[in-house]
């Protein structure tokens, strides 16, 4: 699961670029008055990924040093 974000990420961008040329996959989300900047999706799956992966690493070897 850890990894999953970081392969789809990588792979929607890869197949972006494979077929368009470049990565295509852009949002702006905005709720009322607030609003966020354009970011890429899969770039946001691949940035999910490495924390969840950073966090777990960090979480087991924490774990490690209490035992």
């Amino acid at each position: 699961m850890k990894s999953s974000w970081l392969v789809g990420g990588g792979a929607s961008n890869l197949l972006d670029r494979i077929a368009y040329g470049r990565v295509v996959a852009f949002m702006k989300v905005g709720v009322g008055w607030l609003r966020t900047g354009i970011f890429n999706v899969a770039d946001m799956a691949l940035m999910m990924g490495a924390a969840i992966v950073a966090i777990a690493s960090y979480r087991t070897q924490e774990r490690r040093t209490r035992s």
